[in-house]
C-alpha cells in the first residue's frame, strides 16, 4: 500500500545516502522523466487531497492551495437570510460579499477568481476551451436544482440542488477532478 511504499522508499533513500556518496540528478536534462513522474505524483496526491475533503471551508481552503487548476463556483440560490454562512471562505479567493449575494458562476484560476456568468437567463453560455481536447461551458437555465449549468465536453459537471458548486479540473494532468455541492 501507499503507506509502506513510502515507509520502504523512505528507509532506502536514508540507506543510500548514508552509505554512498551518489550524485542528485534532480534538474538535470538527462533525468527529466524522474521530475516529470515526481511532479505528476504530486498533482495526484493533490487531486486525492481535494476529493476526500467533506466540509466546505476545508474544500475551498484546499482549493486556494492547489496549482494548475480551474474552478467553476457557482452560486445559485443564495440569499442574505441564508443560514449557512458560505461567503466567508469566498472571500479568502476575492469575492466580494455585494457579489457573493448576486450569485453567478465565478472561475478561479491562478489564484484570481473572475465572474463569468450572471446566472442571467437572457445571458449567453460561457464557453472556456480549457485546453485542446476540453471544453467547459457555463450556463443558467434558471433552475439549479435540476439543471446542467455546468458542463465539462457535453457532460455534466455540476451538482444537482446545491446551493455553492465547485468544480475542479487538474491542467496538468488534463483531467475533472471532482464536483462538490454545499
Amino acid at each position: 500500500n501507499a503507506y509502506g511504499a513510502r515507509k520502504v522508499s523512505s528507509y532506502l533513500a536514508s540507506y543510500l545516502d548514508e552509505n554512498y556518496d551518489l550524485t542528485d540528478h534532480r534538474g538535470d536534462k538527462a533525468y527529466r522523466q524522474w521530475d516529470d513522474d515526481l511532479k505528476w505524483y504530486y498533482r495526484e496526491k493533490e487531486d486525492i487531497e481535494f476529493t476526500w475533503k467533506n466540509g466546505y471551508d476545508e474544500c475551498i481552503e484546499k482549493l486556494a492551495s492547489m496549482n494548475d487548476i480551474v474552478a467553476v463556483i457557482s452560486l445559485e440560490g443564495i440569499t442574505e437570510d441564508e443560514p449557512v454562512d458560505y461567503y466567508t471562505s469566498l472571500e479568502a479567493l476575492g469575492m466580494t460579499y455585494e457579489d457573493y449575494l448576486l450569485g453567478g458562476k465565478w472561475l478561479y484560476k491562478d489564484g484570481a477568481l473572475t465572474k463569468v456568468h450572471e446566472n442571467d437567463l437572457s445571458e449567453p453560455d460561457y464557453v472556456y476551451d480549457v485546453n485542446k481536447n476540453d471544453t467547459i461551458k457555463i450556463r443558467y437555465d434558471g433552475d439549479y436544482l435540476h439543471a446542467d449549468n455546468i458542463m465539462l465536453n457535453g457532460e455534466s459537471f455540476y451538482f444537482f440542488g446545491a446551493k455553492v458548486t465547485v468544480a475542479v479540473y487538474d491542467l496538468f494532468l488534463e483531467r475533472k477532478v471532482d464536483v462538490k455541492g454545499f
